[in-house]
This record gives C-alpha cells, sequence and structure tokens, in this order.
C-alpha cells in the first residue's frame, strides 16, 4: 500500500519563535499501520553566521533522525534542516526541537510537523533533491525516484511564503522573521505524477532553500508460495497405501 498524509502539527499555521530554545508543539498521529512523522526546522541568524549551530529533534520524547540540511542561497544567514521518525507514538505526542552552539544571533526557530503511514520502516525516505537562490519562485524538482508515491516538500525563506502551486498541497506556513535569511517556512505534499515533479512556492525575492523528498512504501510481499511438506504420518501413510496398490491392484 502506497504511503498516504495523515496529520499536520500543530497546525497549518505551523510554529515559531524569535529565535529561542526549544520550539514546542503538538502533533496528533494517526493509528493506522507503518507510521512516518516529518519534521521541517528552519533556523534564522541576523549576524549571517549560523556554521556554529546544530539542531535537534524529538517526538514523544523519541530522538528523531537528522535529514538533510540545506543554507538558503547557499549562505551562512539560515538553513532549513528535515528530521523523522519512522514507527512514532501515536496519539497526541509533543514535538520539541532545539539548538545549540554560538557564533551567532539566532533571530528565528520556526517548524512544523507532518506524518504519513503506510511508510517503509526501514528507509523512509527516498533521494533527497535541493535547490536554493535569491529570487523568483522557491522550487525543485525530484527529478528521479518518482514510484508513484507521495512527495514530502519543505522551504526555508527569507521573506513571506505564500500557499505551494500546483500540484503541491500546503500543510503548513510560518512567517515568522521577514529580516532574516531564513525567517520563514513550509511544508507541502504532492503526488509523484512522473519522472519528474517540481514543488514550488510563491515567495517575494529573498534568500531560499527547497528540499524534497519521496516517502517510499513499505515493500510489497514478494517470491512464490511453496507448499509445506505434508506431517511425517501423512507421507508415510501415502507411502504404504501406494506400496500395497502396486503389489495387489487394489487396496486391501
Amino acid at each position: 500500500m502506497a504511503p498516504v498524509f495523515d496529520a499536520v502539527g500543530p497546525s497549518s499555521a505551523g510554529a515559531g519563535n524569535a529565535g529561542t530554545t526549544p520550539l514546542t508543539w503538538t502533533h496528533v498521529m494517526g493509528s493506522a499501520a507503518n507510521g512516518l512523522i516529518v519534521v521541517d526546522l528552519v533556523f534564522g541568524s541576523d549576524l549571517g553566521t549560523d556554521a556554529g549551530y546544530t539542531l535537534a529533534c524529538t517526538f514523544a520524547g523519541t530522538s528523531m533522525t537528522a535529514g538533510t540540511k540545506v543554507h538558503t542561497n547557499n549562505s551562512t544567514g539560515g538553513f532549513i534542516q528535515r528530521f523523522y521518525l519512522v514507527n512514532p507514538a501515536t496519539g497526541s505526542g509533543t514535538v520539541s526541537a532545539s539548538f545549540s552552539g554560538t557564533g551567532g544571533n539566532p533571530s528565528s526557530f520556526l517548524g512544523g510537523s507532518v506524518s504519513y503511514t503506510g511508510a517503509n520502516q526501514i528507509t523512509p525516505l527516498g533521494s533527497s533533491f535541493t535547490a536554493v537562490g535569491s529570487s523568483g519562485t522557491a522550487s525543485a524538482a525530484a527529478t528521479s525516484n518518482t514510484n508513484g508515491n507521495i512527495l514530502h516538500g519543505g522551504v526555508g525563506n527569507g521573506s513571506p511564503v505564500t500557499s505551494a502551486t500546483s500540484p503541491s498541497t500546503s500543510r503548513w506556513i510560518k512567517n515568522q522573521n521577514n529580516n532574516s535569511a531564513a525567517g520563514n517556512g513550509g511544508a507541502a505534499t504532492s503526488p509523484a505524477t512522473g519522472s519528474s515533479v517540481t514543488m514550488a512556492w510563491t515567495v517575494t525575492s529573498d534568500f531560499w532553500a527547497v528540499i524534497i523528498n519521496e516517502i517510499l512504501a513499505v515493500p510489497a510481499a514478494g517470491g512464490p508460495v511453496i507448499a509445506p511438506p505434508p506431517p511425517l504420518n501423512q507421507a508415510f501413510t501415502s507411502y504404504a497405501r501406494a506400496g500395497r496398490r502396486g503389489a495387489h491392484g487394489s487396496f486391501a
């Protein structure tokens, strides 16, 4: 079964602050099998010196795996980073995102969460496709590994982010700080409709970065079905009956 969208947290408005840690919100995870939660975090630094900072994230007290990290326009003023967790606790749980380090002046910290069911529990995310820029539409193309599964995309930007463009569906957008190279962000989903799928957000010209991953499905069961051998007493009885029929022409 292909992965499907489950829920967004905390809501379509996302969560954010002016650069303090931790940042927390509630996400309600569905109970269907093979769950996955994906968190996109956007960190901004007014002084343009974000290199000394690292992020971490937990859901319901369990550490999430750190994924792809991309700096807006390849600068040092801020970045977007993806985190994920397979088989998360179901029901209401707290997402807790934090940063640590020194060297700059944190000016914005924001994020949101999107969950899925029917996701591969060993390799939940396909290849990462990324793009950066400083003007125009914030977009990236998933040019391979599109197996027909749902795509998850996230954007970090220095100016307000508006709704994702077709064929994507916006899941959350948080416009926190227009004076940071990474003060705003959002996430969306999109169907994998072919060999190349572009996910994009309309933004005012400013530094931006986009990350896209395909949510991979649980592998289909494969191989032929082989009938088990008969129990030993059944095999012996069949052999004995065949021997008697060969000797006498009929069963006794």
